[in-house]
């Protein structure tokens, strides 16, 4: 039985499977699907919240530009509290009235998973594993996660600040693959890149490249330390067989470039899913490095970021895992998950609703893979859990049609 909407606690909700679908042509989606640049409330909800932090930007700017009068920073402190205050209360009231509005109720929606297995890895003391990842090499399902000092607790303060585990500076990211029996035990895990320092590489998404397999990661160069906040990121290759790591140079010269996500690969041609707004598609050569970008759309107003891989359901539809950040009471900071189905031209065709696969909290899904007519699906719950689900791919369409 679903407990009520929003925890008011860290409450962990069970994977409820839902009864009564009706079989649909999936090729015929319904009005209640979010319509792209077409939804009342996700735009009501975006437009307030946007200029709700238009304001406040402007009014923390001015409050800062005082800090140089020593006798006003007490007073500039306290100020920028109630502004922290103040702006957690309105996402989180902005995020139940927009899941409430998109839900039809104050139940979340769950996808109906037909198995949930947790992937338990034994790991020394503070070192966690999470948001593992998943594809399909000759026949075969492999599995590789990142391994960390650090993790978040989703549970925050009165400013929205979260809790965390483990280290509290000097992030060491890794690398395992691991195997799974039949009955989603970890058999065996091996090291694939040792915990260390940045530079490092974090959260890996796997992907086949002419017949191999390699891992598509965020490549951390420089961490915020001390008085100097900056951090640089970029997208990098870490090829399997050969252990190079290939970093992709940001197209619009940013110091944060990260989570985008391989589509396919064509004669030493990738394509990537670089944003989601506008709606753009990088295009790499292997070889050289050379990027370059195709919009496929520039209207969309969407806040999706991250998410899995592409994988594709049948001749005229692929679909995606993507994700948006919002905040809960008590909570803080969580992520939600939609599908996102896309044509053969990489344009968008339909939005889910926002689903949880078990429960309010981080659920990174970083992994997809179909195996044979059911998708696979991996996620990490909390920094602290992982998961593998398992869906008939009819089963998901007829209830993302519902």
């Amino acid at each position: 039985m679903l407990t009520d909407q929003f925890p008011s606690s860290h409450i962990e909700f069970n994977n409820v499977g839902h009864l009564g679908y009706r079989a649909k042509d999936p090729n015929s989606w319904p009005s209640n699907f979010v319509k792209v640049g077409n939804s009342n409330s996700w735009n009501s909800t975006m437009d307030m919240t946007k200029k709700f932090s238009q304001e406040f930007k402007k009014f923390r700017i001015g409050i800062k530009s005082l800090a140089r009068y020593r006798a006003l920073v007490p007073i500039i402190r306290t100020l920028q509290n109630f502004y922290l205050i103040f702006r957690f209360f309105f996402d989180c009231r902005s995020t139940r009235r927009y899941l409430i509005r998109e839900w039809g109720s104050k139940y979340p929606n769950y996808i109906p998973l037909e198995s949930c297995d947790e992937i338990k890895i034994a790991l020394g003391n503070n070192v966690f594993a999470y948001n593992p990842t998943v594809c399909v090499d000759r026949g075969q399902l492999r599995f590789f996660t990142r391994i960390t000092n650090v993790a978040n607790i989703p549970k925050a303060n009165l400013f929205g600040q979260l809790q965390k585990r483990g280290a509290k500076s000097g992030t060491l990211n890794g690398i395992i693959e691991f195997k799974l029996d039949d009955s989603y035990e970890v058999k065996t895990y091996k090291e694939l890149v040792k915990l260390e320092r940045v530079p490092n590489l974090e959260d890996p998404k796997a992907f086949v490249i002419d017949n191999h397999v390699v891992l598509f990661c965020n490549l951390v160069i420089k961490e915020p330390d001390g008085h100097d906040r900056t951090f640089i990121s970029k997208n990098a290759i870490f090829d399997l067989d050969s252990k190079s790591i290939q970093a992709i140079e940001s197209p619009y010269s940013k110091n944060i470039e990260k989570n985008w996500i391989p589509i396919d690969e064509r004669d030493g041609n990738l394509r990537l899913f670089y944003s989601c707004n506008p709606l753009n598609i990088l295009h790499l050569n292997l070889k050289d490095g050379f990027t370059q970008i195709e919009v496929i759309d520039d209207s969309l107003e969407l806040d999706f970021h991250g998410g899995s891989q592409v994988i594709r359901v049948n001749e005229d539809l692929l679909v995606r895992v993507v994700r948006r950040k919002m905040q809960i009471k008590d909570l803080g900071m969580i992520a939600i998950s939609y599908l996102m189905f896309h044509n053969n031209n990489m344009s968008i065709n339909k939005i889910s609703k926002p689903f949880l696969f078990r429960k309010f909290g981080f659920e990174i899904c970083n992994g997809l893979a179909r195996e044979d007519d059911s998708l696979v699906f991996t996620w990490g719950e909390d920094d602290y859990r992982n998961y593998i689900g398992k869906i008939k791919i009819q089963k998901l369409l007829d209830w993302a049609s519902t």
